[in-house]
């Protein structure tokens, strides 16, 4: 019965829907936005990227052709340094204390609403998120269908639920809900698709045969019968190229093809799982020190208003070399007890 219910309904395809028709709504507050600087661009670059996720979810032959035709476009609007935020300014109820108008920064504004019911109440949309994620990822699995999907779709449900909470708590008008949705959304700006973009980086190496070569090219580095010698050539490479492409899932697929699978794996009989699992955090120290991984290092500096934007990887290098640190003596200690 659960089933019947959920599977029609509850689907990527809807999520993908609404990610839609909120970036269009985005596009449709710029455009009406009287004096903003390169208004039609701005707009023109949400609603396209609002129209892909529009697309069917199985597209004729051809059709991922106009995806990627929308991307490049979306690439060389942004190249041309025309996607900007705008200062949205939101009118928020009159304070009996203090009568002001002010920016809809949530660090800055004031929520009136708030004080007449529980205080701590502006986390629980936070809060909303991981378990809802949670509890539609246990119930997919639970009716038997992919949890991990089903993940993927308690994650955009637990945002429409954190929206509608988030109303509730701070009573705000959904004008300014839908406002300062936009706001944040034009202040993230193009790093809102780089976590995609880097995804098919990974994907068209792993396709163009870079594992392979970079295989060919280790094997001849790595000195036969050491089995840690060559682990840690394949985490300083996994570290390396995370570092270059920002996301350790997109390197993963390639660095362990390349040379996880083949010059450590397979010659020495490791646990797959282990060695897998071990490269794949190994590779994520290198996230902590990239500026590529834009939305971990950039993003917050940006939005808190840090002066230094590199601030965070500079406070991050050390605990990435101690972590990788570890790695190696975790793995040295596992091959001397296996």
């Amino acid at each position: 019965m659960l089933r019947k219910i959920i599977t029609p309904v509850l689907t990527l395809h809807s999520i993908y829907l609404i990610i839609a028709i909120t970036l269009i709504a985005i596009s449709v507050i710029i455009i009406t936005t009287p004096g903003r600087r390169h208004r039609l661009a701005n707009a023109g670059y949400w609603a396209l990227l609002g129209g892909i996720f529009f697309l069917p979810e199985k597209i004729p032959y051809g059709g991922y052709a106009i995806i990627g035709i929308g991307v490049a476009i979306l690439v060389m609007l942004d190249a041309c340094g025309i996607i900007r935020p705008a200062s949205i300014r939101v009118e928020l109820p009159p304070d009996p204390s203090q009568s002001r108008q002010t920016e809809a920064h949530p660090a800055q504004a004031s929520l009136p609403g708030l004080s007449s019911k529980i205080p701590t109440a502006i986390l629980w949309p936070v809060l909303a998120i991981p378990v809802i994620t949670f509890a539609v990822a246990f119930i997919y699995r639970w009716i038997g269908r992919d949890s991990s999907t089903g993940a993927l779709i308690g994650l955009g449900v637990s945002g429409l639920v954190a929206m509608g909470i988030a109303y509730w708590v701070t009573s705000q008008r959904l004008v300014e809900l839908a406002e300062a949705g936009a706001k944040l959304t034009e202040e993230i700006g193009p790093l809102n698709i780089l976590p995609q973009l880097l995804a098919a980086l990974g994907t068209l190496f792993t396709s163009a045969g870079v594992g392979t070569l970079l295989a060919g090219y280790f094997s001849s580095c790595i000195p036969a019968n050491h089995p840690f010698l060559a682990g840690i050539v394949y985490f300083a490479a996994m570290t390396f190229f995370t570092a270059i492409m920002g996301n350790s899932f997109a390197a993963f697929a390639v660095i362990t093809v390349g040379i996880g699978i083949p010059l450590v794996i397979l010659p020495f009989s490791l646990d797959p799982a282990f060695v897998a699992i071990l490269g794949l955090t190994a590779g994520s120290c290198g996230t902590l020190l990239s500026p590529m991984a834009a939305n971990f290092n950039l993003l917050p500096a940006y939005l808190y208003e840090m002066k230094n934007p590199y601030g965070i990887i500079q406070a991050q290098w050390k605990f990435a070399l101690g972590l990788w640190g570890c790695h190696a003596l975790i793995f040295a200690v596992w091959l001397f007890f296996r």
